[in-house]
């Protein structure tokens, strides 16, 4: 049996789940749990990306040090390798939710990385008075951990 806390936190997967099921315009039938599963697992992956990206210039995370005594620097991620990555990643995330001009990326590991505009945040809030995880600048959180709660 799953304790209270458990529980607590699949309902506000569920509710999320819905209000993203809205906002994405997906049919009734998408199992809300499943579709944010989906979508962390690419928040988890791409934020990793992002972090290896800040932290050591290349997609895999090996930083510079010695091996058997000679020093030796990994090759850095080209910009031109980082755009197929994220267009990769566009493309699993807009398989799952569809194309929207309101999904960005963002890029500072010490945030999500799956995100919605401020602004069309604010007008969709406006429209339907849905609430969609936010940070604390308004954009809105696609995939948010909820086991952190």
């Amino acid at each position: 049996m799953k304790n209270k806390k458990q529980i607590e936190m699949y309902q506000r997967i569920t509710a999320h789940g819905e209000n993203l099921k809205k906002l994405f315009n997906l049919p009734a039938e998408t199992d809300p749990v499943k579709l944010c599963k989906k979508l962390f697992t690419i928040e988890k992956q791409l934020n990793r990306i992002m972090c290896n990206l800040c932290n050591t210039n290349n997609v895999q995370g090996i930083e510079a040090g010695r091996v058997n005594g000679v020093w030796v620097t990994p090759p850095e991620t080209t910009e031109e390798e980082q755009d197929k990555i994220f267009d990769g990643f566009r493309a699993k995330l807009e398989k799952i939710v569809g194309k929207h001009d309101f999904i960005f990326f963002n890029h500072d590991p010490r945030g999500y990385s799956l995100k919605i505009k401020d602004s069309y945040m604010k007008e969709y809030w406006e429209k339907t008075g849905a609430k969609i995880e936010a940070d604390w600048g308004g954009y809105g959180i696609i995939a948010p951990d909820f086991s952190r709660s």
